[in-house]
């Protein structure tokens, strides 16, 4: 049942500009919600009026819907609505006091649309964030134009080292290691260095991104409450594969090739099994927007822009060309 609209409280964009209606739609405009009392705190941009919204979820572990997305939102302003809310415990928006899992997460996603007056979206959503974007457009297929998964939750039944993982969540070992970001820049370069394929690419700059913002979220615990409630003994609770052939919203999955959290091949089975898919395997680890900017921006800039005009058609799997 989706929860009554609420006006969101916009706050200041994050330029140098003092009102939303003034802003440039190339900034990245700060506002939030109140959702069943708690807080909800999102980044948006692009034209007013028609223009169709898409809304874009971030990962799990220490990550925001800004830092996630914001390059990504620059490019598509010119010609979409963008929406990117701090999923629960994460960022600005309030967590659920438990552990949470994709069960909680889409519906959470469904009401937040309400609330933001968004009947209709293209979804984009990275690891965590793929996942709930796979759940509303399997249980509610009209609310969602397309879905553009990115080293996806939701495609895989185990972990590469599953039995480690299941001990990490349940454990105290994974209280410590969530908190070693937070206390060490070696620990946040370690951490980076676990989701990027070139080390070229974790700069000293992105190592203190990822040391501050572990500042705001490692008490929290957050990802371990998602880990609790996804990580089962032997598998995870959570793996669409089976209802994928029944997916109503075209696909597209973006994959780096190098990815260590979500190998490669349930990206390419995921694509093989939806009716109406695109694949496209990047030279990236688990955050190729961030590791390939320019190549992810322009593929997914292209696939949105094929769906509204209609001329979405499966094809074959693609490699990005190596960025310069």
């Amino acid at each position: 049942m989706s929860s009554p609209r609420t006006a969101p409280e916009t706050g200041s964009p994050m330029s140098m500009q003092t009102s939303p209606a003034a802003a440039s739609v190339a900034d990245l405009r700060r506002g939030r919600l109140r959702l069943r009392g708690r807080q909800v705190s999102y980044v948006e941009t692009g034209p007013e009026g028609a223009a169709p919204w898409v809304v874009l979820l971030h990962g799990g572990g220490i990550d925001r819907g800004d830092w996630a997305w914001g390059r990504t939102m620059r490019h598509l302003a010119p010609r979409f609505r963008c929406f990117a809310p701090d999923m629960p415990g994460y960022g600005g928006s309030d967590g659920f006091g438990r552990a949470h899992g994709i069960a909680d997460f889409g519906p959470w996603l469904g009401a937040v649309l309400d609330a933001r007056g968004i009947d209709r979206a293209h979804l984009v959503g990275s690891s965590m964030g793929g996942g709930t974007a796979l759940w509303l457009a399997l249980d509610a297929p009209a609310r969602v134009r397309s879905v553009t998964v990115v080293g996806s939750y939701g495609l895989a039944r185990r972990a590469p080292l599953h039995p480690a993982l299941h001990l990490y969540s349940l454990g105290p070992a994974g209280r410590f290691i969530a908190l070693s970001a937070a206390r060490s820049r070696l620990a946040a370069r370690a951490a980076l260095m676990a989701v990027y394929a070139d080390p070229r690419r974790v700069t000293p700059g992105l190592v203190e991104e990822m040391y501050q913002e572990a500042q705001r979220q490692a008490e929290l615990q957050t990802f371990r409450g998602f880990l609790q409630a996804e990580v089962g003994a032997a598998s995870f609770r959570t793996c669409f594969l089976d209802r994928l052939p029944g997916l109503v919203p075209p696909l597209f999955v973006m994959h780096g090739r190098s990815d260590r959290m979500v190998p490669l091949r349930h990206a390419r089975e995921a694509a093989r099994v939806a009716p109406e898919a695109r694949l496209l395997e990047m030279d990236a680890g688990h955050w190729p927007m961030r590791e390939q900017p320019k190549i992810f921006d322009s593929a997914l800039d292209t696939f949105l822009t094929d769906v509204e005009a209609g001329r979405l058609r499966r094809a074959a799997p693609s490699r990005a060309p190596a960025a310069t």
